[in-house]
This record gives structure tokens, sequence and C-alpha cells, in this order.
């Protein structure tokens, strides 16, 4: 029997995948959730501003013209900020003043942004490689959504940037 067909007789079972298999298609998956989940909310939200614009609008009654060149600044604020939302960051973007602490994975550095944004940031540098040996993706992974859905909770710090290269998060 040649090994094609011993591959595909019934007496052999399907293969089952790699755990390498199972741990990328489960990262394809969370990631595909979080992206079409962060969509459906940032949607949702503008949504929102506009339907409190319009009863703004409403409750002033402005007329017609008024009305209409509120919207159109409306649409091109909603658009700069897409813009501002889709670029990429990196490491780049901050200027570090001090490392603050260290811990298993990397480290967290006090910066300041570059640019028109010269804002104070907690910037937590995490090694992937590190990560993965120990199996801790899930729980990094945890942590960043924790952050990112907990904006209005006063007792959990706020993300404002993530974003990776080749060795860090």
């Amino acid at each position: 029997m040649s090994q094609v067909d011993a591959m595909s007789s019934p007496a052999a079972g399907p293969s089952s995948p790699s755990r390498e298999t199972v741990e990328r298609a489960g990262l394809s998956k969370l990631l595909i959730e979080s992206f079409y989940t962060n969509r459906a909310t940032a949607d949702k939200e503008r949504r929102t501003r506009r339907k409190n614009l319009e009863n703004q609008l409403d409750q002033l009654q402005c007329s017609q013209q008024e009305r209409e060149d509120a919207i159109k600044e409306f649409g091109e604020n909603e658009s700069r900020y897409r813009r501002i939302v889709r670029q990429k960051m990196s490491i780049n973007d901050f200027l570090t003043i001090k490392v603050i602490g260290r811990g298993a994975f990397g480290e967290v550095r006090l910066c300041r942004g570059k640019g028109a944004n010269e804002d104070l940031y907690a910037v937590k540098i995490l090694k992937k490689k590190e990560m993965r040996q120990k199996d801790q993706v899930a729980h990094v992974r945890a942590e960043r959504d924790l952050m990112r859905s907990a904006s209005e909770n006063d007792w959990v710090v706020k993300l404002f940037y993530s974003f990776d290269d080749e060795e860090y998060l």
C-alpha cells in the first residue's frame, strides 16, 4: 500500500491538527471577533453621537442651513477621527523618560507622546517570545480587552493605544 493510500484509508482515521495550528486558529478567531466587535461598537457610538447632535439642533430650533452645516461639520470631524484611529502607532511615536517597572515578560516605561500629542503615558512593553513560551497569550489578551472595555471605570488603567512589532507588544 502506498503512503497516499494509507493516509486516505478509513482505518487511518482523520489526523488531528497540531497544537500550533489550533493556537493559530484560536488567535485568528479572537482577532476577527475583536475586529468586528470593535467595528460594531464604533458604529453604534457614532450613531449615538449623530442622534445627540440632531436632538440638540432640534432643541435650539436651528434653521435648515445651520442644521445642514452642523451635520456636515459632524461628518468631517467623524472622518478625521476615524483617520486618526486607523493610524499605525509604534514605539517611535513616544519618547521614553524613565523605566518605572520590570516584570516577567518586559517592562513599563514612562513616556511622552511625540508631535502634537505630548501627554504622558505608561507604556507596557512585553516580549512576545516569552509570553508564548510560558503560554500567557490568553492572559495578556484578556488584560488588553479589560483595559479597553473599562474606560469609564476609575479603578482600571485606561488603554489609549496598543501596537506591536516582530519582537514586542
